[in-house]
């Protein structure tokens, strides 16, 4: 049986979809962006489409159906052609606890480890969002205009941080306050050096919405 890792290559090369294995063995699994794939534990292929019996089973336990993509959106959405689904909140719940983080202990752990884990503790759509170019560039922007080319008190960049994450335009909203935010840098602060540089701003950016975006899940 193939490990996880070579799994997940398979579903990105194409191989392994599974088509002909026993339906009742697969599981969710995330790559490292956020997007749902499966993979078989007894025969250790994986694909990206949705399995016909995890579809089946969450509606005869009565629950909620999956939250499905179909190819078209997938495309733009997953870069993916098939019919899949998106990351609900249940799943990035399981993720996190994969990630040895539950969302109700995330804000308690390291701020590093949570940066290490970050493309897994968001969804994909809001870990592109904090990712692409011209955001990342009109951050630094920013910060570069207020710092005037110096490192920037943790308390100022706290408060520009604040203003980014009230500012972003996502379901459900991360509503923060100034005095949180605070205290989430000063935690992002472990050697407490009180200033940031530009890329521990970006740093501190994600970590607040990794933390703030955990609490909406509890």
């Amino acid at each position: 049986m193939g490990s996880v890792d070579e799994s997940l290559e398979a579903a990105y090369t194409g191989r392994g979809t599974g088509f002909l294995v026993p339906e009742d063995v697969w599981t969710r699994e995330f790559t490292e962006d956020g997007r749902v794939y499966y993979y078989n534990r007894a025969t250790g292929s994986s694909q990206w489409h949705l399995p016909n019996h995890l579809y089946q089973s969450a509606r005869v336990k009565g629950q909620e159906a999956p939250d499905l993509v179909f190819p078209g959106k997938a495309r733009a959405m997953l870069r993916v052609d098939c019919v899949t689904e998106a990351a609900s909140a249940e799943m990035l719940a399981s993720a996190m606890a994969s990630a040895g983080m539950p969302p109700e202990e995330i804000h308690q752990a390291n701020p590093l480890d949570v940066l290490h884990h970050f493309e897994q503790l968001l969804p994909p759509k809001l870990t592109r969002m904090l990712s692409t170019g011209s955001f990342v560039e009109s951050c630094l922007a920013d910060f570069q205009e207020v710092s005037g080319g110096k490192q920037l008190p943790i308390e100022d960049a706290a408060t520009m941080v604040c203003t980014l994450v009230n500012s972003l335009r996502i379901e459900p909203s991360l509503a923060l306050s100034e005095e949180r935010c605070l205290r989430l840098a000063q935690k992002y602060d472990v050697d407490s050096l009180f200033y940031v540089g530009p890329q521990e701003f970006l740093d501190l950016l994600r970590y607040v919405v990794v933390v703030r975006h955990s609490e909406t899940l509890r």
